[in-house]
């Protein structure tokens, strides 16, 4: 069970490895570095924070909590390589080359390090989904691009009453109004006290209000 356990794991983090390897991503970060993206009206260097976080704790940087034996073979062979690569050292190839040696870390460790991991590489990749997605979305909706099209047929998925796509240019403008209201990032749309930040349900959620005239 531990063998096909860690084969699993294996397979898992490789293909979130290829899924976190977003040059666009980079490109908005290095945007947000340049100051090409002022960030007092915009919530993207506040989702670029929250990343930042959930790489720590996937062991892409030195790994969390108190580590089984072996278990520093993800967080040593990765952690330096993110590092790098969000500073814009080195190429998203050359990390993922990196990675495969470092997952294969896992199996070493525990099996409640290896799940932390996996739930905060899921966190990881749904807050650079959101980083594209609102950078994206200050372009012209009439050519949306993948991250942006990708958003708007998850929330035709889930609101399809809302023929958002008949609607785009109103929700665009929902979207970044939000975002540069800063109402993304300081708890306006959120009900937990523990967090500031909305996550895609809870956008969807405003952007359905508004679609609606419920704001």
């Amino acid at each position: 069970m531990k063998i096909r356990f860690c084969t699993l794991a294996i397979l898992i983090f490789s293909f979130a490895s290829i899924a976190l390897a977003s040059e666009s991503v980079h490109d908005v970060r290095r945007e947000v570095r340049e100051g090409k993206i002022d960030v007092n009206t915009t919530c993207v260097d506040e989702y670029i924070h929250e990343a930042n976080k959930q790489i720590w704790k996937t062991g892409l940087t030195p790994p969390i909590g108190v580590a089984g034996t072996g278990v520093l073979g993800f967080g040593a062979t990765i952690g330096t390589g993110y590092v790098a690569q969000a500073l814009g050292i080195v190429s998203w190839d050359a990390l993922a080359v990196m990675g495969m040696g470092g997952f294969v870390g896992l199996c070493v460790g525990t099996a409640t390090l290896a799940t932390l991991e996996t739930m905060a590489i899921t966190k990881l990749v749904q807050t650079n989904f959101l980083i594209k997605v609102i950078a994206e979305a200050k372009g012209d909706p009439k050519n949306a691009r993948k991250s942006f099209t990708k958003f708007l047929n998850k929330y035709d998925h889930k609101y399809p009453q809302d023929h958002v796509f008949g609607k785009i240019q109103q929700a665009t403008e929902l979207l970044n109004t939000a975002d540069s209201e800063l109402k993304l990032c300081d708890g306006s749309l959120v009900k937990s006290k523990h967090r500031k930040l909305a996550t895609k349900k809870e956008i969807f959620a405003y952007l359905h209000s508004g679609l609606n005239n419920n704001l």
